[in-house]
């Protein structure tokens, strides 16, 4: 999927399975969502729940289990250990793929306006999404919990953002907002809880004090000892993995560390992460070691590796990456189909996946040809001489056969039984086939240079490669030009038909050039 984003709701309920099983139960209906994971709490009287979806779906899944909560939790009879304001209490959406920190503040606002209107409750917004610096942070609204929640809503500073500025009693009120995916990270060393601690003071962002600031931003971090493991380890949150990466926490450990000439003995990811977690660290690792590394496996093995993610159990990519969880629960998504699933869901009486699917891929295995003439040149004694040039062609056609597959995958959402006369050129059933045909577009450059010489072996395969790609192209247009007799304003249904025309042509005189050039090769 192209965009992920995560919502941890906190129901205050956490002692009757069937009240906890009905809100899975009603979150687990929604499509395009998957409820990864329900943590009750009997002390707490609360369970934490992990939704992860496109935006929308999310927003969904969680206002479909707010309504069972409010059927069947009463917030007078309610009692915990855990602070609480209502029976959701709170509800974090965070970015996990494709989406932006701002995004994600407009879903919770979303999120809460809708909670507010069909439920008639009241709603917070805090973190992120609040612009109140009075009521930002979740134990500034929840100060008094539940319990004072009569007097304090109808405080003009304490109006809710969303719904009635009046205490509901069987509900209380929500808290929602914006924050980032935030990381429990541990670093293992070989050394006394003091020596962790000593280190955890240089690199947490409050340091030792408000004058002794440490290093790393966006970083909490304690020291504690392990006895059964009779080591020590530096307990870390990253609470922004896009300002300090686990990579950069790991690499300032190791300074230290050496520093103090203790042992680090790999660290420790906690729970479910986001793909670009790894990436990014495997990235780093690549750029500074000079390697050539494409493969988004391979890269999710170098950042396990280098970070020694494995030193204390073994993390389970399957498991414990975000969208690994969700390929293997998505038995209808496009990508995790087999061929023969793939062949037989398009023979199928049902429109998706259609033509605009099949455009996607076809184009997809065109690139994927041409990439594959690549790597059969790369690395050989005879093509010593080419390195240099394959490794600037094949990222570059690595990278187009990536973005088809993703527009694969976007197509088979794509409905195209609800086209209506009102849809514009600004819509999918628009974008899409025209973002195929910019793809296939942008291959012909590294193409041309791999028809010229690639190994003479793979001369077949690019020419099938090509033909692929212009076939790809070819079908997209179709799309377009069929949906455009939708489209009654004639300005917008010339722009439309133009532009695919457009790229059409010079698909075709770049296919033309690059059989040509393998044509005219014969060793």
């Amino acid at each position: 999927m192209a965009q992920l984003v995560a919502c941890s709701p906190n129901f205050s309920e956490g002692v009757r399975e069937d009240v906890i099983s009905a809100i899975a139960d009603a979150m687990k209906e929604t499509s395009n969502c998957w409820l990864l994971d329900a943590n009750p709490d009997d002390k707490a009287n609360r369970t934490v729940y992990t939704v992860v979806g496109q935006p929308d779906a999310v927003i969904n899944a969680v206002i479909t289990g707010a309504k069972v909560a409010k059927r069947l939790i009463d917030m007078e009879q309610q009692r915990g250990d855990h602070p609480r304001l209502g029976a959701l209490d709170v509800c974090a959406f965070k970015p996990v793929k494709g989406v932006s920190k701002e995004a994600c503040v407009e879903c919770s606002r979303a999120f809460g306006q809708r909670l507010a209107m069909e439920l008639g409750v009241p709603v917070y917004l805090y973190e992120m999404s609040s612009t109140q610096e009075h009521r930002k942070t979740l134990s500034q609204i929840r100060a008094g919990e539940y319990e004072g929640l009569p007097e304090k809503i109808v405080k003009p500073e304490w109006r809710p953002d969303f719904g009635p500025p009046k205490f509901v009693s069987s509900w209380g009120a929500t808290v929602t907002g914006a924050r980032c995916y935030s990381l429990n990270f541990n670093v293992n060393l070989l050394a006394t809880k003091e020596q962790a601690n000593r280190i955890a003071l240089n690199i947490r962002e409050e340091g030792r004090s408000p004058d002794k600031p440490g290093r790393l931003k966006a970083v909490k971090a304690q020291g504690r000892l392990i006895p059964e493991r009779r080591m020590a380890q530096i307990a870390i949150t990253v609470t922004d993995p896009e300002t300090t990466p686990i990579h950069v926490v790991y690499e300032e450990c190791l300074k230290d560390a050496k520093e103090l000439r203790i042992a680090v003995i790999g660290s420790q990811l906690e729970g479910m992460v986001p793909l670009s977690v790894l990436l990014t660290a495997a990235d780093h690792f690549i750029r500074k070691d000079d390697l050539f590394i494409l493969d988004e496996e391979h890269k999710i093995q170098l950042a396990i590796e280098r970070l020694g993610l494995d030193s204390l159990e073994k993390f389970d990519a399957k498991s414990q990456i975000i969208e690994s969880v969700i390929e293997q629960g998505s038995s209808g998504a496009i990508l995790s189909m087999s061929v023969r699933a793939f062949i037989e869901a398009v023979s199928a009486r049902s429109y998706t996946p259609g033509g605009l699917t099949v455009a996607g891929t076809v184009a997809a295995l065109g690139s994927a040809l041409a990439t594959m003439s690549g790597w059969m040149t790369f690395g050989l004694k005879r093509f010593e001489s080419l390195e240099v040039t394959m490794r600037e062609l094949i990222p570059r056609l690595t990278r187009s056969t990536e973005e088809l597959m993703k527009l694969m995958d976007m197509s088979h959402h794509e409905n195209t039984t609800t086209r209506t006369q009102s849809a514009g050129v600004d819509s999918d059933e628009f974008q899409i086939p025209i973002r195929i045909m910019q793809t296939v577009n942008q291959c012909w450059s590294p193409f041309l240079e791999l028809a010229k010489y690639a190994s003479i072996a793979c001369k077949p395969d690019m020419q099938i490669g090509a033909k692929n790609l212009e076939t790809g192209a070819w079908s997209a247009m179709q799309m377009i030009l069929s949906a455009a007799q939708d489209i009654s304003d004639f300005e917008q249904r010339s722009k439309i038909t133009s532009e695919a025309r457009g790229q059409m042509q010079h698909c075709e005189e770049m296919c033309k050039e690059v059989l040509r050039l393998l044509d005219q090769r014969t060793r």
